[in-house]
Protein backbone atom coordinates (compact mmCIF):
# COMPACT_ATOMS: atom_id res chain seq x y z
CA UNK A 1 0.00 0.00 0.00
CA UNK A 2 1.34 3.43 -0.94
CA UNK A 3 1.84 5.83 1.95
CA UNK A 4 0.44 9.37 1.63
CA UNK A 5 2.99 12.04 0.87
CA UNK A 6 3.83 14.14 3.95
CA UNK A 7 3.63 17.93 3.69
CA UNK A 8 6.79 20.02 4.11
CA UNK A 9 7.84 20.66 7.70
CA UNK A 10 7.17 24.40 7.41
CA UNK A 11 3.49 23.85 6.62
CA UNK A 12 2.93 21.72 9.74
CA UNK A 13 2.69 24.89 11.85
CA UNK A 14 0.52 27.00 9.52
CA UNK A 15 -2.58 26.37 11.63
CA UNK A 16 -1.12 28.26 14.60
CA UNK A 17 -2.94 31.52 15.40
CA UNK A 18 0.24 33.55 15.95
CA UNK A 19 4.00 33.29 16.22
CA UNK A 20 3.84 32.52 19.95
CA UNK A 21 1.69 29.44 19.41
CA UNK A 22 3.95 28.43 16.52
CA UNK A 23 6.99 28.66 18.81
CA UNK A 24 5.34 26.57 21.51
CA UNK A 25 4.23 23.94 18.99
CA UNK A 26 7.68 23.67 17.43
CA UNK A 27 9.38 23.59 20.82
CA UNK A 28 7.03 20.88 22.08
CA UNK A 29 7.62 18.64 19.06
CA UNK A 30 11.32 19.22 18.44
CA UNK A 31 13.00 20.21 21.71
CA UNK A 32 11.01 18.84 24.66
CA UNK A 33 11.57 15.13 23.78
CA UNK A 34 15.33 15.68 24.17
CA UNK A 35 15.05 17.05 27.72
CA UNK A 36 14.97 15.09 31.00
CA UNK A 37 11.58 14.66 32.62
CA UNK A 38 12.24 16.92 35.61
CA UNK A 39 12.97 19.82 33.23
CA UNK A 40 9.96 19.10 31.04
CA UNK A 41 7.72 19.42 34.10
CA UNK A 42 8.88 23.03 34.64
CA UNK A 43 7.52 24.42 31.37
CA UNK A 44 3.73 24.42 32.04
CA UNK A 45 4.18 26.76 35.02
CA UNK A 46 6.61 29.04 33.17
CA UNK A 47 4.28 29.37 30.19
CA UNK A 48 1.27 29.97 32.46
CA UNK A 49 3.09 32.82 34.24
CA UNK A 50 4.19 34.41 30.94
CA UNK A 51 0.66 34.30 29.53
CA UNK A 52 -0.78 35.63 32.78
CA UNK A 53 1.56 38.61 32.88
CA UNK A 54 2.05 39.53 29.22
CA UNK A 55 -0.26 37.38 27.03
CA UNK A 56 2.38 37.43 24.24
CA UNK A 57 1.40 37.07 20.59
CA UNK A 58 4.97 36.76 19.39
CA UNK A 59 8.35 35.83 20.94
CA UNK A 60 9.42 39.41 20.21
CA UNK A 61 6.98 40.59 22.87
CA UNK A 62 9.39 39.28 25.52
CA UNK A 63 12.09 41.94 25.78
CA UNK A 64 14.38 43.14 28.54
CA UNK A 65 11.60 45.20 30.17
CA UNK A 66 9.28 42.19 30.36
CA UNK A 67 12.05 40.06 31.89
CA UNK A 68 12.56 42.65 34.64
CA UNK A 69 8.82 42.65 35.38
CA UNK A 70 8.91 38.84 35.57
CA UNK A 71 11.80 38.92 38.05
CA UNK A 72 10.08 41.44 40.32
CA UNK A 73 6.82 39.50 40.20
CA UNK A 74 8.39 36.15 41.09
CA UNK A 75 10.73 37.41 43.81
CA UNK A 76 8.49 40.01 45.48
CA UNK A 77 4.87 38.97 45.02
CA UNK A 78 5.30 35.17 44.96
CA UNK A 79 8.31 35.35 47.35
CA UNK A 80 10.28 32.79 45.37
CA UNK A 81 13.84 32.26 46.53
CA UNK A 82 16.68 33.21 44.21
CA UNK A 83 17.86 29.62 43.88
CA UNK A 84 14.39 28.43 42.84
CA UNK A 85 14.04 31.37 40.46
CA UNK A 86 17.31 30.39 38.73
CA UNK A 87 16.37 26.74 38.46
CA UNK A 88 12.62 26.84 37.79
CA UNK A 89 12.20 30.06 35.79
CA UNK A 90 15.47 31.29 34.27
CA UNK A 91 16.76 27.98 32.91
CA UNK A 92 13.54 26.95 31.06
CA UNK A 93 12.97 30.48 29.75
CA UNK A 94 16.53 30.76 28.41
CA UNK A 95 16.20 27.44 26.62
CA UNK A 96 12.88 28.49 25.08
CA UNK A 97 14.22 31.84 23.84
CA UNK A 98 17.43 30.25 22.52
CA UNK A 99 15.25 27.91 20.47
CA UNK A 100 13.33 30.92 19.14
CA UNK A 101 16.60 32.67 18.24
CA UNK A 102 17.89 29.58 16.42
CA UNK A 103 14.71 29.45 14.34
CA UNK A 104 14.75 33.16 13.45
CA UNK A 105 11.72 34.12 15.54
CA UNK A 106 13.62 36.79 17.49
CA UNK A 107 16.49 39.04 16.42
CA UNK A 108 18.46 38.99 19.64
CA UNK A 109 18.44 37.20 22.96
CA UNK A 110 16.91 39.18 25.87
CA UNK A 111 19.18 39.66 28.84
CA UNK A 112 18.24 37.03 31.41
CA UNK A 113 20.82 36.84 34.18
CA UNK A 114 21.11 34.30 36.94
CA UNK A 115 20.95 35.57 40.49
CA UNK A 116 24.12 34.99 42.50
CA UNK A 117 22.48 33.41 45.49
CA UNK A 118 24.36 31.70 48.29
CA UNK A 119 24.30 27.95 47.70
CA UNK A 120 23.45 26.52 51.11
CA UNK A 121 23.55 22.78 51.54
CA UNK A 122 20.05 21.48 52.19
CA UNK A 123 21.44 18.57 54.17
CA UNK A 124 24.70 17.16 55.46
CA UNK A 125 26.85 14.11 54.73
CA UNK A 126 25.97 10.93 56.57
CA UNK A 127 28.73 10.00 59.00
CA UNK A 128 30.17 6.51 58.97
CA UNK A 129 28.99 5.77 62.53
CA UNK A 130 25.45 6.82 61.53
CA UNK A 131 25.53 4.55 58.49
CA UNK A 132 26.69 1.58 60.61
CA UNK A 133 24.02 2.40 63.20
CA UNK A 134 21.33 2.33 60.49
CA UNK A 135 22.58 -1.05 59.22
CA UNK A 136 22.62 -2.54 62.71
CA UNK A 137 19.16 -1.12 63.45
CA UNK A 138 17.61 -2.76 60.38
CA UNK A 139 19.28 -6.08 61.19
CA UNK A 140 18.10 -6.03 64.79
CA UNK A 141 14.57 -4.64 64.43
CA UNK A 142 13.52 -5.82 60.97
CA UNK A 143 15.78 -8.85 60.55
CA UNK A 144 12.94 -11.37 60.43
CA UNK A 145 10.77 -9.44 57.98
CA UNK A 146 10.83 -10.26 54.29
CA UNK A 147 11.78 -6.71 53.26
CA UNK A 148 14.77 -6.34 55.60
CA UNK A 149 17.24 -7.57 52.95
CA UNK A 150 15.88 -5.05 50.46
CA UNK A 151 16.23 -2.23 52.99
CA UNK A 152 19.82 -3.25 53.75
CA UNK A 153 20.56 -3.34 50.02
CA UNK A 154 19.15 0.18 49.60
CA UNK A 155 21.28 1.59 52.42
CA UNK A 156 24.44 -0.08 51.11
CA UNK A 157 23.71 0.95 47.52
CA UNK A 158 23.20 4.60 48.51
CA UNK A 159 26.40 4.55 50.59
CA UNK A 160 28.65 2.94 47.96
CA UNK A 161 27.20 4.15 44.63
CA UNK A 162 26.90 7.93 44.99
CA UNK A 163 23.77 7.87 42.80
CA UNK A 164 20.78 10.11 43.25
CA UNK A 165 17.62 8.55 44.61
CA UNK A 166 15.78 8.63 41.27
CA UNK A 167 18.80 7.21 39.44
CA UNK A 168 19.06 4.28 41.83
CA UNK A 169 15.35 3.52 41.37
CA UNK A 170 15.57 3.34 37.56
CA UNK A 171 18.97 1.60 37.42
CA UNK A 172 18.53 -1.64 35.42
CA UNK A 173 20.54 -4.72 34.56
CA UNK A 174 19.41 -4.70 30.92
CA UNK A 175 20.24 -1.89 28.47
CA UNK A 176 18.16 1.23 29.18
CA UNK A 177 18.71 4.96 29.56
CA UNK A 178 20.42 4.27 32.92
CA UNK A 179 21.86 0.78 33.29
CA UNK A 180 24.75 -1.33 34.57
CA UNK A 181 27.44 -2.08 31.98
CA UNK A 182 29.58 -5.12 32.83
CA UNK A 183 30.95 -5.71 29.32
CA UNK A 184 34.17 -3.69 29.64
CA UNK A 185 37.31 -4.03 31.69
CA UNK A 186 35.71 -2.21 34.64
CA UNK A 187 32.05 -2.12 35.76
CA UNK A 188 30.44 1.12 34.58
CA UNK A 189 27.13 2.98 34.45
CA UNK A 190 25.91 3.57 30.92
CA UNK A 191 23.68 6.65 30.65
CA UNK A 192 21.82 7.52 27.47
CA UNK A 193 20.35 10.89 26.51
CA UNK A 194 17.79 11.98 29.08
CA UNK A 195 18.98 9.41 31.60
CA UNK A 196 20.11 11.93 34.24
CA UNK A 197 19.82 15.63 35.05
CA UNK A 198 22.26 16.75 32.38
CA UNK A 199 20.36 14.95 29.63
CA UNK A 200 23.65 13.92 27.95
CA UNK A 201 24.83 10.43 27.10
CA UNK A 202 27.90 9.30 29.02
CA UNK A 203 29.79 6.35 30.47
CA UNK A 204 30.19 6.79 34.23
CA UNK A 205 32.75 4.98 36.42
CA UNK A 206 31.37 2.71 39.12
CA UNK A 207 32.85 2.67 42.61
CA UNK A 208 34.61 -0.65 43.36
CA UNK A 209 32.61 -1.36 46.52
CA UNK A 210 29.32 -0.84 44.70
CA UNK A 211 30.52 -3.28 42.02
CA UNK A 212 31.24 -5.80 44.79
CA UNK A 213 27.74 -5.19 46.17
CA UNK A 214 26.21 -5.94 42.76
CA UNK A 215 28.34 -9.10 42.57
CA UNK A 216 26.51 -10.43 45.66
CA UNK A 217 23.22 -10.46 43.72
CA UNK A 218 22.47 -14.01 42.46
CA UNK A 219 22.64 -14.38 38.68
CA UNK A 220 19.01 -15.51 38.50
CA UNK A 221 17.96 -12.17 40.08
CA UNK A 222 19.93 -9.97 37.66
CA UNK A 223 17.01 -8.81 35.58
CA UNK A 224 14.83 -5.71 35.45
CA UNK A 225 15.58 -3.02 38.00
CA UNK A 226 18.44 -3.37 40.42
CA UNK A 227 16.15 -2.12 43.21
CA UNK A 228 12.98 -4.16 42.84
CA UNK A 229 9.63 -2.40 42.61
CA UNK A 230 8.13 -4.23 45.61
CA UNK A 231 10.35 -2.13 47.88
CA UNK A 232 8.68 0.88 49.48
CA UNK A 233 9.60 4.38 48.38
CA UNK A 234 13.33 4.86 49.05
CA UNK A 235 12.63 8.33 50.46
CA UNK A 236 10.21 6.86 53.02
CA UNK A 237 12.50 3.95 53.91
CA UNK A 238 15.63 6.03 54.54
CA UNK A 239 13.89 8.79 56.50
CA UNK A 240 12.09 6.22 58.64
CA UNK A 241 15.34 4.44 59.51
CA UNK A 242 17.11 7.76 60.14
CA UNK A 243 14.31 8.89 62.46
CA UNK A 244 14.42 5.65 64.44
CA UNK A 245 18.20 5.81 64.84
CA UNK A 246 18.32 9.50 65.76
CA UNK A 247 20.13 10.71 62.62
CA UNK A 248 18.90 14.26 62.00
CA UNK A 249 19.92 17.41 60.14
CA UNK A 250 19.38 20.72 61.92
CA UNK A 251 18.02 23.47 59.69
CA UNK A 252 19.00 27.13 60.08
CA UNK A 253 15.72 27.85 61.87
CA UNK A 254 16.55 25.26 64.55
CA UNK A 255 14.12 22.54 63.44
CA UNK A 256 15.42 19.02 62.86
CA UNK A 257 14.61 16.73 59.95
CA UNK A 258 15.70 13.11 59.40
CA UNK A 259 18.53 12.48 56.98
CA UNK A 260 17.42 11.76 53.43
CA UNK A 261 18.81 9.66 50.55
CA UNK A 262 20.71 12.55 48.95
CA UNK A 263 22.78 12.91 52.14
CA UNK A 264 24.36 9.54 51.28
CA UNK A 265 25.50 11.05 47.98
CA UNK A 266 27.08 13.96 49.86
CA UNK A 267 28.93 11.49 52.07
CA UNK A 268 30.13 9.54 49.01
CA UNK A 269 31.48 12.77 47.51
CA UNK A 270 33.25 13.70 50.75
CA UNK A 271 34.99 10.33 50.98
CA UNK A 272 36.21 10.34 47.37
CA UNK A 273 37.32 13.97 47.63
CA UNK A 274 40.26 12.66 49.70
CA UNK A 275 41.37 10.41 46.83
CA UNK A 276 40.47 12.18 43.58
CA UNK A 277 41.42 15.54 42.12
CA UNK A 278 38.65 18.15 41.78
CA UNK A 279 38.25 17.71 38.02
CA UNK A 280 37.94 13.91 38.32
CA UNK A 281 35.52 14.22 41.22
CA UNK A 282 33.42 16.69 39.22
CA UNK A 283 33.20 14.16 36.38
CA UNK A 284 32.34 11.33 38.80
CA UNK A 285 29.58 13.29 40.58
CA UNK A 286 28.35 14.96 37.34
CA UNK A 287 28.23 18.42 38.91
CA UNK A 288 27.27 21.22 36.57
CA UNK A 289 29.32 23.87 38.38
CA UNK A 290 32.91 23.60 39.55
CA UNK A 291 32.10 25.48 42.76
CA UNK A 292 29.72 22.72 43.89
CA UNK A 293 32.53 20.18 43.66
CA UNK A 294 35.04 22.41 45.44
CA UNK A 295 32.65 22.94 48.35
CA UNK A 296 33.18 19.29 49.35
CA UNK A 297 36.92 19.90 49.79
CA UNK A 298 36.52 22.54 52.51
CA UNK A 299 36.23 20.09 55.42
CA UNK A 300 38.97 17.87 54.03
CA UNK A 301 41.38 20.81 53.82
CA UNK A 302 40.63 21.78 57.40
CA UNK A 303 41.24 18.19 58.52
CA UNK A 304 44.55 18.09 56.60
CA UNK A 305 45.69 21.32 58.26
CA UNK A 306 44.76 19.95 61.69
CA UNK A 307 46.65 16.69 61.01
CA UNK A 308 49.75 18.59 59.92
CA UNK A 309 49.61 20.76 63.05
CA UNK A 310 49.46 17.69 65.27
CA UNK A 311 52.31 16.01 63.38
CA UNK A 312 54.51 19.09 63.76
CA UNK A 313 53.63 19.35 67.45
CA UNK A 314 54.52 15.69 68.04
CA UNK A 315 57.85 16.08 66.21
CA UNK A 316 58.83 19.13 68.27
CA UNK A 317 57.59 17.69 71.53
CA UNK A 318 59.61 18.80 74.57
CA UNK A 319 59.15 18.79 78.29
CA UNK A 320 56.40 21.07 79.63
CA UNK A 321 57.63 24.68 79.70
CA UNK A 322 59.11 25.72 83.02
CA UNK A 323 58.32 29.26 84.07
CA UNK A 324 60.74 30.72 86.61
CA UNK A 325 59.79 33.89 88.43
CA UNK A 326 62.75 35.91 89.74
CA UNK A 327 62.70 38.84 92.11
CA UNK A 328 65.30 41.48 92.69
CA UNK A 329 65.53 40.53 96.37
CA UNK A 330 66.51 36.91 95.49
CA UNK A 331 69.44 38.11 93.34
CA UNK A 332 71.08 41.06 95.12
CA UNK A 333 74.06 41.01 92.75
CA UNK A 334 71.72 41.89 89.89
CA UNK A 335 70.11 44.89 91.57
CA UNK A 336 72.07 47.24 89.37
CA UNK A 337 70.79 45.56 86.17
CA UNK A 338 67.72 47.09 84.52
CA UNK A 339 65.48 43.98 84.78
CA UNK A 340 61.78 43.92 85.58
CA UNK A 341 60.47 42.72 88.89
CA UNK A 342 59.19 39.49 87.33
CA UNK A 343 60.80 37.68 84.41
CA UNK A 344 59.23 34.60 82.81
CA UNK A 345 61.74 32.17 81.32
CA UNK A 346 60.56 29.75 78.60
CA UNK A 347 63.04 27.21 77.19
CA UNK A 348 63.73 27.53 73.44
CA UNK A 349 62.20 25.08 70.97
CA UNK A 350 58.76 25.00 72.52
CA UNK A 351 57.10 26.89 69.62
Amino acid sequence: MDLPELPPLETCYDNCANDWEKLLTMFQKEELPKLPKYEVDLYPRVLAILEHLFNPKSPRDLGNDQIKVLQRYMLNQLEMTKNNFNRKIVSPLRRLLKFALANGMIDEMPKISYYSANQKMAGRPVRRDEYLRMIAHVQERYGRRHHSKSWLFILRALWHSGLRRGELVKLTWEPSNFCVDLTGKRPMFRILEGGDKSGKAKLLPMAPKFAKLLATVPKEDRYGRVVKRHVLNIWVVVRRIARETGCFFEKPDGTQTPLKPHDFRRSFCMRWAKRLSPDKLMMLMRHKKYEVTLSHYIDNKSIDVADEMWRKAARNKRKPPVVVYRTVQEFPEEQSLPIPAFVAYVPPGIF
